[in-house]
Order: structure tokens, then C-alpha cells, then sequence
């Protein structure tokens, strides 16, 4: 009998360090959803969105004033997946929002920011001004003959931080977890 448990017990205890670790990982999806949702992932306050942004939102039909969450799609996407090596947790390549952009790029963007250049012409500049008027913001900002726009994405870290925050007490928590599995007999 003691053959027989010896045998078996690494078996046993890679599939319990396996649920352990994918366990840890949908705490880690929960805290980037729970993240998203509060405005505050990994416990660190995202900056707001700017009165443009809030004036094109409304001009889409969008309510939303969260950052990160115009429609929901972005939150919805955060993904636990099973890998050879281990445990995927983020949003895949495959991801796509309901207007067919890839998510994975909108990710990429807000966790680590963007400069955006637009050339406008004049007739450009007058429909983005009317645009901003109808939705209750006076468009201010420079003009210049070449019609050039810069709009600064800022960094909206919504990965990193829980990342950062959960990983300094995930070895205790993972070693808790596969104890308790080889004690249950799972």
C-alpha cells in the first residue's frame, strides 16, 4: 500500500500544484475585473477621462464615464486559459470588441499610453468642432495652418498593478492551496 502511495503521489501532487495555480489565476482575473470596474486596479486610481472624450462617448450614444468601460467589452475579455507551461491570464489575440477591433491593441494602448498625430484639414477641424459643440463641450486648443492634432492617450495601467499587487503573496497562497487539495485527496 505504501508503494502504491508513493507511486501516485506525484501525479497527485502536480494536479493539485495544477488547480492551485489555475485558481491563483482566476483571483488574478476577479481583482482585474473588480479593478476595472472600481477604477482603481491593484488598488491605484485610473485618470480620468478627458472632456473630449466623455463629449465623443455621447456623441456615439455611449453613457459611460468609467475609464476603460465605454461598452464593457475590454472588462468582458479578461481571460483564465489553460497553457502548456502553466496559466494564461489577460486578454487574447483572438479578442475582438462588438465593432471588430482587435482588444488585445485597445489593451496595449491604455496599459501603456499612445501619442496620436491627426493632419486635419480645414473642413475636418469645423465637423470635430461641430461634433463637440453638440455635445455640450467648446473645442479649445491652438489652430495652425498645417491642421496637425496631437492627442495624448495617457497610460491607464489596469494589468500591471494587480499583477504587481498579487504577486508578493502568491507562493504562500499557491503552497496553501495544494496542502489543502493533498489533504482533501484531490
Amino acid at each position: 500500500k505504501a508503494r502504491r502511495m508513493l507511486a501516485a503521489a506525484p501525479a497527485r501532487i502536480r494536479r493539485a500544484v495544477d488547480r492551485a495555480v489555475e485558481q491563483e489565476a482566476h483571483l488574478c482575473r476577479k481583482e482585474i475585473v473588480q479593478g476595472l470596474t472600481s477604477g482603481s486596479p491593484g488598488g491605484k486610481r485610473l485618470a480620468p477621462l478627458a472632456a473630449s472624450t466623455l463629449a465623443t462617448r455621447r456623441a456615439r450614444g455611449m453613457r459611460g464615464t468609467k475609464p476603460l468601460i465605454a461598452r464593457g467589452d475590454l472588462r468582458r475579455s479578461i481571460t483564465v486559459r489553460r497553457t502548456p507551461g502553466g496559466v494564461f491570464v489577460g486578454i487574447l489575440r483572438s479578442a475582438r470588441s462588438r465593432d471588430g477591433e482587435r482588444l488585445v491593441d485597445i489593451a496595449r494602448v491604455h496599459e501603456f499610453g499612445k501619442v496620436v498625430v491627426y493632419r486635419m484639414n480645414d473642413k475636418a477641424r469645423r465637423a470635430v468642432a461641430m461634433m463637440m459643440r453638440a455635445a455640450g463641450v467648446e473645442p479649445s486648443g491652438p489652430g495652425s495652418k498645417n491642421g496637425i492634432v496631437v492627442n495624448k492617450i495617457p497610460a491607464r495601467p489596469f494589468l500591471g498593478p494587480v499583477f504587481a499587487k498579487l504577486e508578493k503573496g502568491a507562493p504562500a497562497r499557491v503552497f496553501g492551496r495544494v496542502v489543502r487539495l493533498l489533504a482533501k485527496g484531490k
